[in-house]
């Protein structure tokens, strides 16, 4: 199994935590969001998530990119994972709209992560002349 897939199959159970949560509270609280503003939030938020797996996945020497400062006394977890599942919240319209977005995603992140880190992997190959 390769570095790049075992990072993405982390970030898929990290993304269906969040969105499992997100949207339990989505339909047992009833938030109530327009729908317009709702796709919209969750699109914005869907780009910002996929540019940051993007990123993470050329940084496949380091285990898990994660956003750390100071004043959270080390707590706190903000990668591509956090930012694709809040925006399932958003996206999910509806249970099955949810649901399937959330599938997507996960396999969008695993494809991405696994072939931007092999291309990544290559190029350092090529770079030291193996």
């Amino acid at each position: 199994m390769s570095k790049a897939f075992r990072y993405g199959m982390y970030n898929v159970i990290y993304i269906a935590i969040v969105t499992a949560v997100g949207l339990a509270v989505r339909y047992f609280y009833s938030v109530n969001i327009a729908d317009n503003v709702s796709l919209g939030i969750g699109v914005i938020l869907c780009i910002c998530g996929l540019v940051v797996l993007f990123i993470e996945s050329r940084d496949t020497e380091s285990s898990y990119f994660y956003s750390y400062a100071k004043n959270w006394n080390g707590w706190g977890l903000i990668n591509s994972g956090l930012i694709l599942g809040i925006s399932v919240f958003f996206m999910g319209i509806t249970l099955k709209i949810g649901i399937l977005y959330a599938v997507a995603v996960c396999a969008v992140n695993l494809i991405i992560r696994v072939l931007v880190g092999q291309s990544a992997g290559n190029k350092r190959k090529e770079a030291l002349g193996k």
